[in-house]
């Protein structure tokens, strides 16, 4: 594969004006997610803005870990985070998730890895400010539900931050309607419909609203006009899908063990 590959050109007859039916690997796939946003700096600036609550304009983003759009991918490969540099001064790890499982220790120990970047010898303060943002297509906390989410180290009685330079965040795709007015003025709320939509309509209403948005949805439709793009997005589809199963079976494993657990203890057998 050639190191220079980027999205084909396609003829003039094609355009997202000119798209219709449903989107066949939308934003919520992990390769398409990587994909688009890497191609679109406008749009990913638009949406770093979003997430952080400032105009675009006053940021400058620069992808630290480009991958090679199209190239074949290994079974190390899957996690397709975003590690972004916002003004040379602080980083952020954006990842599209659709696995709830364990997410809480992944992402923790996503954000302390990436928060561990200076070298021995350095001066403690050489280090730079972290945010891990995860968008969520689930809900991670079903007892307290939240549209969009900030965590930090802070004092239990008196909620004093700990350390500003270590956040973690969760945009959960599922609870749109949960947005706040602030999440609203900066089109927080639109992103994560875009996230979701499922056919190209609901994207050009989307897209006609916003021009960062629109911006990213011409590349998803290229993106989804290639064929090798569509390769790799089904690969991560079926990845997807093998994880969940797998978890899945494990999950009602552990329920069945559960169970004969509790019909021996009933019967005397104490098994711990």
């Amino acid at each position: 594969m050639n190191d220079n590959y980027y999205f084909q050109p396609i003829t003039d007859k094609y355009f997202l004006s000119h798209a219709i039916g449903n989107v066949r690997f939308g934003m919520t796939n992990d390769y398409m997610f990587r994909a688009v946003l890497q191609e679109s700096k406008k749009g990913l600036n638009g949406l770093i803005g979003a997430l952080l609550y400032t105009d675009p304009k006053q940021i400058d983003i620069e992808i630290k870990n480009p991958i090679i759009i199209g190239r074949s991918i290994t079974e190390k490969e899957f996690r397709f985070d975003l590690h972004i540099a916002v003004n040379n001064k602080s980083f952020i790890n954006l990842e599209m998730q659709n696995l709830s499982q364990y997410w809480e220790n992944r992402s923790l120990l996503y954000l302390c890895r990436a928060f561990d970047t200076i070298q021995r010898g350095q001066d403690y303060n050489a280090v730079s400010s972290i945010m891990h943002i995860g968008l969520l297509n689930f809900t991670l906390f079903k007892d307290e539900p939240e549209f969009y989410a900030s965590y930090k180290l802070m004092n239990e009685k008196t909620h004093k931050v700990y350390n500003d330079r270590f956040t973690l965040r969760c945009l959960d795709l599922t609870k749109i309607k949960l947005a706040t007015d602030k999440d609203k003025e900066y089109n927080v709320d639109k992103w994560a419909t875009f996230f979701k939509a499922k056919t190209w309509r609901e994207i050009k209403m989307i897209a006609a609203q916003d021009s960062y948005i629109n911006d990213t949805a011409k590349n998803l439709f290229l993106a989804n006009e290639d064929e090798q793009i569509r390769k790799l997005a089904l690969d991560a589809e079926e990845h997807q899908n093998f994880i969940n199963s797998l978890q899945n079976k494990i999950d009602r494993q552990a329920s069945e063990i559960e169970k004969l657990k509790k019909q021996l203890n009933d019967n005397g057998i104490n098994i711990g």
